[in-house]
């Protein structure tokens, strides 16, 4: 052969070798797996013409001649099924069975043509060589074997191209099926040509054969980002990378997760799960956010706390892309941050919210159109516990009074506040009147029910920011008015000084 013909064949012998030193890439996804044998197949196929083209042993030449066809048959059964599995549709075992079988069949009958010229009307003699292959008669088995052959061809191809044509639609994008519809015309072209009109030093239909399957590599390639990252040395980085994190194809299908993502969630990734049913799971056991700014005030204890990050994945020559989320397990840093507001905003004795949260909220409540009342309280007699009974029963009806506040302000849009010392304040927004002075009754009736020392004693009042402009304005108004109810109670502190006394005489 001249040195042309040599440079095709090593060329070709390269990119059918080359996956196979990419072996791992087939385990990437299981639909690739019976691409594997495809190109083992392809492989034998280039092996056996190398041996006959290099051979000057008629016999090792006549049979090697023969191996082709059923070497032939099997590259293309075996790419019939690996696309039906690419194509994710269901495999009849019989259908399987039978082209296996018809496989053997095949192999058996080729080689044994000497005996009965099915395949080649051609003998076995010590003038065979290579080039005396190209003026031969077929047999009528060969007519089966091309037959049997082109249909598993023309479905494998017409399969792949049909799900390429789908694609389009869906993404626009065309390059991958005009690449595979060149080289299924390259391939045909050839194949024909040295079947039926001329016979080339080198097999063109391995040639071809090996075009169409690294063509068709080179697309799954340039649309997976599983085969990607695979190939790509980034890959290390983020197996190793410490993070919790999802990679996403340009369908929205999830097609990688960090072995800590699943850890820590518990989430196993199923096949064909979209990013969107992801988050839905995801959200069953975690606040997702993207700033701490828009997590809400009231922290959940039994749910983790994620802030997410996206990165777009540009996929080569492709106008979509794929992305790239990572997950910050923030949980223990916003439960600081919220142990830290609740101090900051909370009465640590009472559980009520304080002063500081009143002032939060100020320039909010001023600017609101929604009406809001505000009933202020002060607790009679607190000084006479304190100095009578000590402090510890001083705090205990603080308590008792901070735990009745609770019961009557249990909905939506009514807190209960310890201003401080003895006063207390509940704040109801956007409430009626009627609904303001129910508050006020369920706190009497619930004391009603007491004894005298237990009964919690108090003045209140009642104002709402109507004709106020500032809140400060309606905690004055609530302020004079509680203290005039004050004063009229005098005699209830000579009373209770009493009872207290008698106590702690005991």
């Amino acid at each position: 052969m001249n040195e042309i013909i040599w440079m095709v064949y090593i060329t070709t012998g390269f990119f059918i070798i080359f996956p196979l030193l990419q072996i791992g890439l087939f385990k990437v996804d299981k639909k690739y797996k019976s691409f594997l044998y495809v190109t083992i197949s392809l492989f034998i196929w280039w092996i056996v013409d190398f041996l006959r083209l290099v051979s000057t042993n008629p016999t090792l030449i006549y049979y090697l001649s023969l191996l082709v066809y059923p070497i032939v048959y099997l590259v293309v059964f075996t790419l019939f099924e690996a696309s039906i599995r690419y194509l994710r549709k269901p495999l009849n075992k019989y259908i399987i069975l039978g082209l296996v079988a018809f496989f053997f069949v095949n192999l058996f009958i080729s080689m044994t043509n000497n005996l009965h010229f099915l395949v080649l009307d051609f003998p076995l003699s010590d003038s065979v060589t290579y080039e005396a292959f190209k003026d031969v008669s077929l047999g009528p088995f060969f007519a089966i074997h091309m037959g049997v052959t082109y249909i598993l061809l023309l479905g494998s191809v017409a399969s792949l191209i049909y799900k390429l044509l789908i694609r389009l639609k869906e993404t626009g994008d065309a390059i991958p099926l005009i690449l595979i519809v060149l080289s299924v015309i390259f391939g045909f072209f050839f194949n024909i040509l040295q079947v039926f009109f001329f016979t080339f030093d080198i097999d063109p239909t391995m040639v071809a054969a090996t075009a169409f399957l690294s063509v068709l590599y080179y697309v799954f390639y340039m649309r997976d980002l599983r085969l990607i990252l695979a190939v790509d040395r980034n890959n290390f980085l983020i197996s190793n990378l410490r993070e919790r994190y999802v990679i996403v194809n340009e369908k929205g299908i999830v097609i990688d997760a960090s072995k800590e993502f699943i850890s820590m969630t518990g989430i196993q990734i199923d096949e064909d799960i979209t990013y969107d049913d992801l988050i839905v799971k995801l959200q069953e056991k975690a606040i997702l956010f993207e700033n701490a700014d828009d997590v809400k005030y009231d922290f959940e204890q039994n749910k983790l706390y994620l802030k997410t990050y996206h990165k777009d994945i540009r996929l080569p020559v492709y106008k979509k892309r794929g992305s790239f989320h990572l997950f910050h397990d923030e949980t223990s840093n916003l439960k600081y941050i919220n142990d830290m507001n609740y101090v900051k905003t909370h009465d640590l004795m009472t559980r009520l919210f304080n002063r500081n949260y009143i002032e939060d909220i100020r320039d909010g409540l001023d600017q609101t159109e929604h009406i809001y009342h505000i009933i202020m309280f002060d607790l009679d007699g607190l000084k006479l516990f304190n100095d009578i009974l000590g402090h510890e029963k001083g705090d205990d009806l603080l308590i008792r009074f901070s735990n009745q506040l609770l019961t009557v302000t249990n909905e939506g849009g009514i807190v209960a506040i310890r201003l401080g010392g003895d006063e207390f304040v509940i704040l109801a927004i956007n409430k009626t009147d009627d609904r303001v002075n129910d508050i006020v009754e369920n706190l009497r009736l619930i004391n009603e029910e007491l004894g005298f020392i237990d009964t919690i004693h108090y003045s209140y009042a009642i104002s709402n920011n109507e004709g106020k402009e500032t809140m400060g304005e309606v905690l004055a108004e609530a302020d004079q008015n509680m203290y005039k109810m004050k004063q009229n109670k005098s005699n209830y502190k000579e009373v209770l000084k009493l009872a207290l006394n008698k106590i702690a005489a005991k």
